[in-house]
């Protein structure tokens, strides 16, 4: 009922004024974007002076009603800003930067769903563990640790496209999804990445700090289950974990 006062009020200022130059207040102009000559109107100038105080009192209440509305407006834009920054948190991993383990498996999940509607050719999974890292920690302590997992954080979203997602899972534990391409270059990416990865260093108190991955890969197309997916890949990982482990022994 105010909105609809006002709208009249507002309208009726711009009579007698050539067409298109009138004060209107439109819809779609939104409720608030006429705000200031409004108030304008309502605040008393000598050619828009009530002529009587009951009309007086009525424009005191429009003013304060728009007060209050654009108050409102301004603590609900700010309590969105809030929830997207909280939501933002709960996908994002704090130390790195990289999206966290829920940020990941809710994209994992889109992930399928498109390949298993679309029937298309799917994409490959690396998982991905710091080999050395409770040497790392040990040697250097933690801080430094911290200092090789922003290494490696920084470094896999760098390598990424934007249509695939590089997650840290916790603790010394790296995922990369790369979706919609098919096995052989999807692999041919992963070795080139697994190589060069293997050749990231961190720097720490100035000591250079080698950092050593083992990767899983497993590739996926519509009808696999992400627990599937997850299974083999991690699994993966464990044989290039045995495998490096008896390389050392042999060396």
């Amino acid at each position: 009922m105010t909105s609809d006062l006002v709208q009249t009020v507002y309208a009726g200022k711009g009579k007698g004024q050539p067409k298109g130059q009138g004060l209107e207040l439109t819809r779609a102009e939104g409720f608030l974007s006429g705000v200031q000559d409004i108030f304008d109107l309502l605040g008393g100038k000598s050619d828009h002076q009530a002529a009587n105080p009951s009309e007086i009192n009525v424009m005191e209440l429009l003013k304060s009603a728009y007060r209050a509305i654009a108050s409102s407006e301004k603590t609900i834009a700010e309590q969105k800003a809030r929830i997207l920054e909280l939501e933002s948190r709960l996908t994002v991993d704090e130390l790195t930067g990289m999206t966290n383990r829920r940020g990941f498996f809710e994209a994992f999940h889109r992930e399928i769903d498109r390949a298993n509607r679309n029937k298309d050719e799917g994409g490959l999974l690396i998982m991905i563990d710091i080999d050395n890292f409770k040497t790392i920690n040990d040697t250097h302590g933690h801080q430094a640790g911290d200092e090789c997992l922003k290494r490696v954080g920084a470094f896999l979203m760098n390598e990424v496209r934007a249509m695939d997602v590089a997650a840290r899972l916790g603790g010394d534990e790296f995922i990369l999804l790369f979706p919609r391409t098919n096995r052989e270059k999807a692999m041919k990416r992963a070795q080139k990445l697994a190589v060069r990865l293997n050749a990231l260093t961190a720097e720490w108190k100035g000591q250079t700090i080698p950092i050593y991955a083992c990767v899983g890969l497993r590739n996926f197309v519509a009808g696999d289950r992400i627990e599937d997916i997850i299974e083999d890949a991690d699994a993966a990982l464990y044989e290039h974990k045995k495998t490096r482990k008896a390389g050392r022994k042999a060396s």
